[in-house]
Formats: C-alpha cells, sequence, structure tokens
C-alpha cells in the first residue's frame, strides 16, 4: 500500500511530482506491473463515476527516486494539484485503489476497497532430508471491496485479487540452508488456491476473495546428530 502527500505544487501537463515521502511506491517491481495511483485533494467526492472517482485523477508511475522524494509519471498530469487542498497520491494497482490493509478479518474495515491478513497455522514436521524440521506456515489474504451490482465490482475485486497474488507470487526468496545436490528437498511457497465470493457487514454487501498461501522452510538442526546427546540441553 502505498500513501503519500504532495509536497510541490503540480500544474497540468508536467510529469512530476515531490511527495513527503515516496518510500512506500519504491517497489519497481509492483510499479512495472500495476503502475497506476490515484491523485485526489479536499475537493474530491470519491463518488464512483465512469473511468474513475469524481474529482480524482488516474494516472501511471514511470519511476520513483527516493532520495529526492520525487514520482515521475508516465504522461502528462491532467490537473493541477496543490498542497493547499490537502493532495494526496495512492496506489491503485490495476485501477483499485486500496484503503486498508490490515491484520484481522472484514470487522477491521471500515473502509473498501481493503486487503486483511490473517495467520491461519504453522505446522512442524520432524524430517530426515536435509536433517531437522520442515516448517509449514498458512496465511489467508482477504480481498474486499464494496459490492455496487453489477460487472464493475466484481471486475474490480478479481483485479485487486490478481494483484495480491501476483504480489505473493512474485516474492519467494527463500533460502533456509546451503545445498549443492539438485534433488534434496527445499523450501518453497506459493499461492494455493483462490476463493471468491460475497459476504455481509451489517446491512452491507462485500465482494470478497480469499487468496490462500503456504510456505515450507526447512531447518537443519545439528543436535539431533550428537553422537552422546540427542536432546535439547534442559531435558
Amino acid at each position: 500500500m502505498g500513501n503519500a502527500n504532495l509536497s510541490v505544487d503540480a500544474s497540468s501537463g508536467q510529469k512530476l511530482a515531490y511527495v513527503d515521502n515516496v518510500t512506500d511506491f519504491g517497489f519497481d517491481g509492483l510499479n512495472k506491473e500495476f503502475a497506476h495511483v490515484l491523485i485526489m485533494d479536499d475537493d474530491t467526492t470519491g463518488r464512483p463515476i465512469e473511468g474513475g472517482i469524481e474529482g480524482a485523477e488516474l494516472i501511471e508511475i514511470d519511476s520513483v527516486d527516493i532520495p529526492t522524494n520525487l514520482i515521475t509519471f508516465k504522461t502528462n498530469l491532467e490537473n493541477s494539484w496543490t498542497t493547499a487542498k490537502n493532495t494526496t497520491i495512492v496506489r491503485a494497482p490495476g485501477g483499485i485503489p486500496v484503503k486498508t490493509v490490515r491484520m484481522g478479518d472484514v470487522r477491521v474495515v471500515k473502509q473498501f476497497p481493503a486487503v486483511t491478513v490473517i495467520p491461519r497455522n504453522k505446522n512442524i514436521e520432524w524430517v530426515l532430508m536435509p536433517g531437522g524440521t520442515k516448517e509449514t506456515m498458512n496465511i489467508d489474504f482477504m480481498v474486499y471491496t464494496r459490492s455496487q451490482g453489477g460487472e464493475t465490482t466484481i471486475e474490480d475485486n478479481i483485479k485487486l485479487t490478481d494483484v495480491v497474488e501476483w504480489i505473493l507470487m512474485s516474492n519467494l526468496h527463500i533460502h533456509p540452508y546451503e545445498h549443492t545436490d539438485p534433488n534434496e528437498v527445499t523450501s518453497k511457497a506459493g499461492v494455493g488456491s483462490i476463493e471468491y465470493g460475497v459476504i455481509q457487514k451489517g446491512s452491507e454487501f462485500i465482494n470478497s476473495a480469499r487468496v490462500s498461501w503456504s510456505g515450507d522452510i526447512y531447518y537443519i538442526r545439528e543436535y539431533l546428530f550428537r553422537q552422546h546427546d540427542y536432546m535439547p540441553r534442559g531435558f
């Protein structure tokens, strides 16, 4: 999730925007695949209209320079934006601005669209190869978009779910131990399933998706192979 405040007025026709903190937009992979951000200010109503949100501008990031807090866009700004009107820039992957990312289920969400993270369980299994334990963590990533009927809200839910899946499948750098044998068991992680549905919060219906992620990490437990002491100290 990216959210920053405009620090210098930006005029229509230019491609640059200086913000107070660009760190949240520094994920180059996400900027390349899902480059959209939403620009809005005090005059933005938030009312959905054809092609976007009333009073806001949807535009794509071209590059980010963290030392100078500079965002460069792929095209020129259509509108002028000022600090006096509290202009903010939020990440909108797939054209969908994410309002919040939190731990928990839909009960912790007050604004939509949103993503929540729910750890499910952690299993520990003793294994002979590589000689230690295999620990499996299962986590659900829940995607919520407000249901207003029609195809658009369903498409928004699918788009945002695709972004979550892409992030989870693109960040698989787990190296728990060194191995040279290609036939050795290695750690793995990824999305196992995606389930779409509609849930109710109060009198409101919310489009949702459950992205189920699991990861296996192998740890070598050297004390298992002591000749005279097979138990951890303290036993």
